[in-house]
C-alpha cells in the first residue's frame, strides 16, 4: 500500500501542477510580486514538475517611459530550488531567457524605462558582496538597446550564461 502511495505521487503532483488552480495561484502570485515593484506585463504561465520550473511565454514588459517595452520575450523559465521553497523560501537557482528584446535605459541610479531607483549602500557600513538572488542566467539570442547614463549600445544575438 505504501509503494502504491509513492507511486502515485509523482503523477497526482504532476496533475495538480498542471491544473488551471495551479496556473491561478502561479499568475496571482507572479502578478503581485510584479505590481509591489510598480512594472506591468503580460504573460502565461505553466507550472512544470521535471524539472520543477515556473515557465512564462509570451512575456511583454511595459516601459514607463513611452518608448518600446523593457523586455519581450517568448519564453522565460524560472527553476527555483526545491529545498527553499518547502523551508517556504523562494530562491531561484536559474533563469532562462530565450529570444529576450531587452531596452534598458539607467542614468541617476535608476532604470529609467522602469521607474526603478537603485537603493544606494550607505558608506558606513561594511561593505559586503553582492550575492544576486539566483544562480545562473542564460541568454538565449538576445538582442540588447541599452542606454547607460547616456552611452547607447545596441547588441544583437547574444548567447550567455552568467
Amino acid at each position: 500500500m505504501l509503494f502504491a502511495v509513492m507511486g502515485l505521487l509523482p503523477v497526482s503532483a504532476g496533475l495538480v501542477l498542471r491544473s488551471q488552480w495551479a496556473r491561478g495561484v502561479a499568475t496571482r502570485e507572479t502578478a503581485k510580486l510584479l505590481k509591489e515593484q510598480g512594472i506591468t506585463a503580460s504573460y502565461s504561465v505553466y507550472v512544470r514538475l521535471l524539472p520543477l520550473s515556473i515557465v512564462l511565454t509570451n512575456v511583454r514588459v511595459e516601459s514607463t517611459d513611452g518608448g518600446a517595452p523593457v523586455v519581450v520575450a517568448p519564453q522565460i523559465i524560472a527553476k527555483p530550488r526545491l529545498f527553499a521553497l518547502l523551508s517556504g523560501k523562494l530562491v531561484i537557482d536559474q533563469l532562462e531567457l530565450d529570444a529576450p528584446k531587452v531596452r534598458l535605459v539607467y542614468g541617476q541610479d535608476e532604470i529609467k524605462n522602469l521607474g526603478i531607483k537603485i537603493p544606494q549602500t550607505k558608506k558606513d557600513t561594511q561593505k559586503k558582496p553582492f550575492h544576486a538572488p539566483f544562480s545562473v542566467v542564460s541568454l538565449t539570442d538576445a538582442d540588447l538597446d541599452l542606454d547607460f547614463e547616456g552611452i547607447h549600445t545596441v547588441a544583437k544575438e547574444i548567447d550567455a550564461d552568467i
